[in-house]
């Protein structure tokens, strides 16, 4: 005679348990990442608000000129755009009301909130990566007669004062509103103006 094997009981319990589980981590994995927490905030703030065209001009394959799209509450005036050494589909844009990222290669910009101590929509003067770490941007803020450059590694959640500038270099550079290179190395900065 054939010994039968009990029949294993199926417990939705534990099922329920595991798929908590993994959802769980999965969720702490990816909104650990910063960046995945900016692009999905970015996803639906600027799902409600109009947008500015026209401010940066995108060319296609067939050098045809389209605007860009700015999603922002008002219309910014770039000083300064630089392209991500980590991703060429990133481009940075420095403006009066801030920073704006494009994930499509200068398609669509949206707004980033700076750090509280710098303030969300500072005017920017000039945003620069640094070609010995594709992971540090550097950006310049220009306030009366005194200039500071930041770094940041984390894109934008974190800003840390890097280099201040005085004197007839800040004149200068606000004079005549033309930086034409800002290049770092090693705990200095060397500022190429026209």
């Amino acid at each position: 005679m054939e010994r039968k094997e009990p029949e294993k009981k199926h417990n939705p319990l534990i099922s329920l348990i595991v798929f908590v589980a993994i959802w769980f981590t999965f969720f702490l994995v990816v909104f650990s990442n910063a960046n995945v927490r900016k692009f999905i905030s970015n996803l639906f703030a600027f799902s409600k608000k109009g947008f500015y065209q026209d401010v940066i001009l995108v060319s296609n394959k067939k050098n045809e000129f389209s605007g860009a799209k700015f999603y922002y509450e008002k219309k910014p005036d770039v000083n300064d755009v630089a392209q991500s050494l980590l991703n060429p589909r990133t481009f940075f844009a420095a403006t009066d009301y801030g920073i704006f990222v494009s994930y499509d290669e200068g398609l669509d910009w949206y707004h980033i909130d700076l750090p509280k101590e710098i303030g969300a929509t500072v005017p920017i003067s000039r945003i620069f990566t640094n070609p010995r770490n594709y992971s540090e941007i550097y950006f310049l803020i220009l306030d009366g007669d005194n200039g500071v450059i930041y770094s940041t590694n984390d894109n934008f959640y974190s800003a840390k004062k890097k280099f201040e500038i005085k004197g007839e270099i800040v004149d200068k550079i606000i004079g005549n509103r033309s930086i034409s290179t800002i290049f770092p190395a090693e705990e200095k900065f060397i500022i190429g103006t026209k």
